[in-house]
């Protein structure tokens, strides 16, 4: 019985409707397979750009922090300078405070050619205190554009400590 059944498939499938039919399913499995193929291609492509994405936001979270030098010891030259008994000690430091700031902000990563540009182009939150700090800008522009300028000890003070909180608050002191 089995191999009349056996007999009775080989001679539908030698006859035109069976060739015809082995033909239409080898023709669908092979679409099939090629549909198959472009998926497993595409999945592959996929997984790649995947991979790519995931390592690069691994090298992002990964990455050290930017290295900002300490200025300790110039800082502590600058406040010697305002906590002296000669006025332009007090020019001089105001001068210096504002330089290490724009190193700082520029190594920081802050863009901007001066120290001024650099604060117009800081986003709100950056820096903790922006309006004192701008007011301490505008006092160094001050002594640096007008040398007559006359600093009291009080306003040096005030102004130094400005930027001293500014760079403890950037960890460059």
């Amino acid at each position: 019985m089995e191999s009349d059944l056996i007999a009775s498939v080989q001679g539908y499938f030698n006859s035109a409707s069976g060739a015809a039919l082995a033909l239409s399913v080898k023709m669908a499995s092979m679409f099939i397979s090629l549909l198959l193929f472009a998926g497993l291609i595409f999945v592959i492509y996929r997984i790649s750009v995947l991979n790519k994405a995931l390592v690069e936001t691994e090298e992002f979270f990964t990455a050290p922090p930017v290295r900002i030098p300490k200025f300790s010891e110039k800082w502590e030259s600058i406040r010697a300078r305002a906590e002296s008994d000669n006025p332009s000690d007090y020019k001089v430091a105001i001068l210096e405070a504002d330089a290490i700031l724009d190193d700082v902000l520029e190594r920081a990563g802050f863009y901007g050619e001066t120290l001024g540009e650099k604060l117009k182009n800081t986003e709100k939150g950056q820096l903790a205190n922006m309006e004192a700090l701008w007011a301490a800008h505008r006092y160094r522009n001050a002594i640096a554009h007008d040398m007559d300028v006359n600093v009291s000890p009080a306003d040096a003070r005030q102004i130094i400590e400005i930027y001293e909180r500014t760079l403890e608050d950037l960890e460059a002191i």
